[in-house]
């Protein structure tokens, strides 16, 4: 997790330089390559396993494992010794001489103006050639005052927009897999369904940079994150859906469609956060977040065990 927040969230930012574009196709470019990961793992840990044992297979993971480590290690030490500006302190940022990241927005409803307002008041941040201040803010000391200073920060609602997105059983994860091995779909077409909407993941990566040319960081996130919601809405419906195929077209449909808006809106909050908090703070600020997404998906899972009947009361109600 920490080597996640360093490399993705903080040095992707030194590495862009000043450019917001160039910031936005790094982080596509991360992202692709950890969507292709979620691709290619389930598939090669299939392959493996069709051929050897469960135990066999453990063992192949924890091997592949041990030796993809090292190898992570001396890259990201690479990329650390090729960019100096990555071993020169935190410094003192300045705000861009442009009052606002998306002067070309039309109109916009309140809510969405009092968005991009917000977030104008922190400026895009540019990150080199700025002074060392002679008076370094120093960092919160107790863990009550760093999610303080996280929930007044001007980033706390988008922040708290994509953590609430954990909140959720209407993905292909372990909750959702277990209902429908349940309801008699096979491993091999929730493979193929999985497989599908991580590609509609990496469709998100394509148009993420356009998406953000031309309408903007703001309100590319805005527009994604209602592309979400939308597709989302199909999955809700088909459960009430009797006819199993209307069911499977809603639910495997909703759910694949879903993955472009929320990987859009994945990266567009990203780079609002690098691009809106101090070098100082980014670090905790991402840390923050990555706890609040870490407590949603942990009330998500809570949640279901409470909804989910006993097996004593199950066998209760079969009881004539």
């Amino acid at each position: 997790m920490a080597g996640t927040i360093s490399v993705e969230k903080d040095w992707a930012v030194v590495i862009a330089g000043n450019s917001e574009m160039a910031l936005t196709g790094l982080n596509t470019h991360l992202r692709r390559v950890d969507l292709l990961c979620k691709l290619a793992a389930p598939l090669a840990v299939s392959a493996v396993a069709a051929v050897v044992s469960v135990p066999v297979t453990n063992l192949f993971v924890v091997g592949w494992s041990l030796v993809t480590i090292p190898v992570e290690w001396v890259l990201i030490q690479q990329v650390y010794r090729r960019v100096p500006d990555l071993a020169k302190p935190k410094r003192e940022v300045e705000v861009l001489a442009t009052g606002t990241s998306n002067p070309t927005i039309p109109s916009s409803s309140p809510s969405e103006f009092e968005l991009q307002e917000s977030l104008d008041s922190v400026a895009p941040l540019a990150l080199n050639n700025t002074p060392h201040s002679e008076h370094p803010t120093s960092p919160p000391k107790t863990i009550l005052t760093q999610w303080r200073m996280f929930i007044h920060h001007p980033v706390f609602l988008p922040a708290l927009a994509v953590s609430q997105l954990y909140l959720t059983v209407l993905a292909f994860g372990t909750v959702m897999i277990s209902y429908l091995l349940l309801r008699g779909y096979s491993p091999a077409l929730l493979a193929g369904m999985r497989s599908l909407s991580v590609l509609a993941g990496l469709l998100a990566t394509f148009a993420m940079p356009k998406m953000v040319a031309k309408l903007g960081l703001v309100r590319t996130g805005l527009w994604a994150v209602w592309s979400e919601v939308l597709s989302l809405v199909l999955v809700v419906v088909a459960f009430w859906m009797r006819d199993n195929t209307v069911f499977a077209v809603l639910l495997f449909g909703g759910v694949t469609a879903s993955r472009f808006g929320l990987w859009v809106f994945d990266l567009a909050e990203t780079q609002i956060l690098q691009t809106r908090v101090r070098p100082d703070e980014i670090g905790l600020i991402n840390g923050m977040q990555y706890a609040l997404q870490n407590l949603f998906e942990l009330a998500s899972l809570l949640l279901t065990m409470a909804s989910c009947p006993s097996s004593s009361s199950k066998q209760s109600n079969e009881s004539p």
